[in-house]
């Protein structure tokens, strides 16, 4: 992939709510990059035997208002979303996911919610963690 720019940009509002110190900043990489860089995250996988987890990590390519514009306090109505891409933590014990948005314009913050975890991803952690790790 190479070198590349990067932007990171702090906003006065959470972008999104629940996610620590982190929740103020959105980063940015050019289009040229940004399938490469997501082929990569795709496949990305985390084992902590000890802790008996596993965990893929999936995209969410969602659309909230301006966070420009939400700082400002000059959105205009009807004005386009911004997208984002958005990588969440899915475990065998459980998966950290955005809610669902509103109906209506697109949200100024997303929320970041705890939920079951999906059964596909325990079975895949417990062929390999071994069979004693299933959740």
């Amino acid at each position: 992939m190479g070198d590349f720019e990067k932007h990171v940009i702090y906003y006065a509002h959470p972008v999104i709510r629940r996610l620590g110190p982190w929740r103020f900043i959105l980063e940015g990489i050019p289009d040229a990059v940004a399938g490469v860089l997501f082929q990569y995250l795709d496949t990305q996988v985390m084992v902590r035997r000890e802790e008996a987890i596993y965990a893929k990590f999936l995209r969410r390519d969602v659309s909230i208002a301006d966070p420009f514009g939400v700082d400002r306090q000059d959105l205009l109505p009807g004005e386009d979303p911004a997208r984002i891409v958005v990588y969440v933590p899915s475990t065998n014990q459980y998966r950290i996911d955005l809610a669902d948005p509103p109906p209506g314009p697109p949200p100024v913050s997303l929320d970041l919610l705890q939920w079951p975890a999906q059964e596909d991803v325990v079975t895949e952690g417990a062929a390999v963690l071994g069979r004693e790790h299933i959740v």
